[in-house]
């Protein structure tokens, strides 16, 4: 039986020339026709079984987008990262793997394609037939989805052609592709539908990749998304607010920066500051500990930054002292001093910056 959600999709009927609504387990044969009323409006009418096989069919699983940052809103680490000639992070959750000769720039534009505002950029330098990349992202507890079909999409506009395709895998079993962008130079939508992921075992990522034999990868490929769904057929993801997107990228990398900087910039703006309350021993706290805004999946590498932009220094007293990380779980670490004895007084204060990288 068809099960209609308020809200989503009410059937309604003509009985005796009056719209009445009608509940799931109602006679049919009571009623002369039935039209289905949804968000967009009543569909076109029909008799009760016609309707019903049409909402029987509808997969609202597909409007379940599993893919983070999808539209490459969020790059904490940094909006633009160049001469890539092995594996980094670029738009949060993406890790760019570049396999051989050549180097890449990753790059966060401005689009006025829709929906989304932004596209990832990738530009080779110096590559040839021999280079290879592959950009993707890790799917977090994949197992907990099987034994559901899931499909996956994106839009890539290159030049290139027969070299550029969408990919789905795992540990095991099957890699799932997409046919090859054409290289006409437009948009196209590549897509991966209705594949089972029982077979693949742990570490299921979803990505785009570049495969050998190209002239070159000296051109723009631009990405407009990446997306993955519930269902038999991939779906144009709905863009998400950026702050919920932000939140759900912070469970894998956060940092304490506004998010304009790029983590080690000289700046005191959203800086971690205490005040000493004495001389700090070696390996004593400098202040209480610093926590993050989301708890992360696992406890998180920490880097500490002065507010001059160093590395493993913490600004005490306009002097950047070593430090090193304390206490460190999933929702918060201490910054310690490790200078080897103690420093500072009573009054003073303490400033610092800090990245929490969690990534699969």
């Amino acid at each position: 039986m068809a099960t209609y959600p308020g809200g989503i999709f009410s059937p309604v009927s003509k009985v005796n020339g009056n719209i009445v609504d009608a509940p799931v387990d109602w006679n049919p044969a009571l009623a002369e026709t039935v039209a289905v009323q949804t968000e967009l409006g009543t569909l076109p009418k029909g008799d009760f079984s016609s309707v019903k096989a049409r909402l029987d069919a509808i997969d609202l699983s597909a409007k379940s987008t599993i893919a983070i940052n999808q539209y490459f809103d969020v790059w904490q680490r940094s909006v633009s990262l160049a001469g890539i000639t092995g594996l980094i992070y670029v738009a949060d959750r993406w890790r760019f793997e570049r396999g051989v000769a050549g180097s890449f720039t990753v790059a966060r534009i401005a689009t006025t394609q829709r929906p989304g505002n932004f596209m990832c950029r990738i530009t080779g330098s110096g590559t040839g037939a021999t280079t290879t990349w592959l950009m993707r992202q890790f799917i977090e507890a994949s197992l907990q989805y099987i034994p559901l079909n899931f499909s996956a999409e994106c839009s890539i506009k290159t030049s290139i052609a027969g070299k550029v395709r969408l990919i789905l895998a795992g540990t095991a079993g099957p890699t799932f592709q997409s046919a090859f962008h054409t290289g006409d130079g437009t948009f196209q939508r590549l897509r991966i539908n209705g594949v089972s992921l029982a077979a693949l075992g742990g570490n299921l990522f979803l990505g785009v990749q570049g495969e050998a034999g190209a002239t070159d990868y000296n051109s723009d490929i631009d990405v407009r998304y990446i997306s993955m769904n519930v269902g038999d057929a991939s779906v144009i993801p709905i863009p998400i607010l950026f702050g919920e997107e932000l939140v759900r990228c912070q469970r894998y990398y956060e940092k304490s920066y506004q998010q304009v900087d790029p983590p080690g910039t000289a700046t005191i703006t959203g800086r971690e500051i205490g005040f000493l309350e004495g001389a700090r021993t070696n390996g004593s706290p400098w202040h209480r500990d610093s926590r993050f805004i989301v708890t992360k999946r696992t406890t998180p590498t920490i880097t500490i930054f002065s507010t001059s932009g160093s590395s493993g220094v913490v600004n005490v007293n306009a002097v950047d002292k070593a430090s090193n990380v304390g206490l460190a779980c999933d929702s918060s670490f201490g910054a310690n001093n490790n200078t080897g004895g103690a420093f500072g007084a009573i009054g003073q204060f303490a400033t610092w910056h800090w990245t929490a990288d969690a990534e699969i």
